[in-house]
């Protein structure tokens, strides 16, 4: 396992504002078993990763029109670039290799022969863009709790994310009855103690 921050007491200069600082002033990160530190300091490490967004990232607005013709690897015509996709990479515009007709067929092929992969791939992005969590921390989350329910500790045969719906703030994995149930009492514990008390009367 790795151990801690490594020689907190020397120092070590900084490849953005070439100042020398303690270890402690910069990022440790685990590689190959063992900790090393970044580059930068923690005040210009933040800083550089913003400028390098700035400079690699989409300007706003509409695609830049690249003028001209290409040829498709795939069907061999060449066409005008109009007829090829537009991608922003690495600071630049640029044309994908295939035109937009074989990269629509090969995508649709890719789905015909993967349906499995593309099924991952769809539950990955949801995850992603409905609760921020990657497939590994949604595992990890599945792992902590033995595979069960937070709530009723049954086997997780179906799983339903639970989070709050004020914040978003992701809870546990739940199967479907509880996260419904506790839904349907709209995540109030006074009306879930008062329904506990009627249970119990009878």
């Amino acid at each position: 396992m790795p151990q801690g921050h490594p020689n907190t007491g020397n120092t070590k200069v900084c490849t953005r504002c070439r100042i020398e600082k303690p270890l402690a002033d910069f990022r440790a990160y685990p590689r190959n078993n063992t900790i090393q530190v970044r580059a930068r300091c923690r005040i210009c490490d933040p800083a550089a990763r913003r400028e390098r967004y700035n400079k690699y990232v989409r300007p706003e607005g509409d695609f830049q029109i690249i003028e001209g013709s290409k040829r498709c690897p795939i069907c061999t015509q060449t066409k005008p670039s109009i007829e090829f996709y537009t991608i922003f990479s690495r600071g630049k515009f640029s044309l994908l290799p295939a035109c937009k007709i074989c990269s629509s067929e090969r995508s649709k092929e890719y789905v015909r022969r993967n349906p499995a992969a593309k099924r991952e791939a769809n539950k990955r992005g949801w995850l992603k863009h409905s609760y921020g969590l990657s497939q590994r921390q949604y595992d990890t989350m599945v792992s902590l709790q033995n595979g069960r329910c937070s709530i009723c500790s049954n086997t997780l045969t179906k799983s339903h994310i639970d989070h709050c719906h004020t914040t978003g703030k992701v809870r546990g994995i739940l199967c479907p009855h509880c996260n419904l149930g506790i839904g349907h009492f709209l995540d109030n514990t006074r009306l879930l103690d008062s329904a506990i008390t009627y249970l119990e009367s009878f």
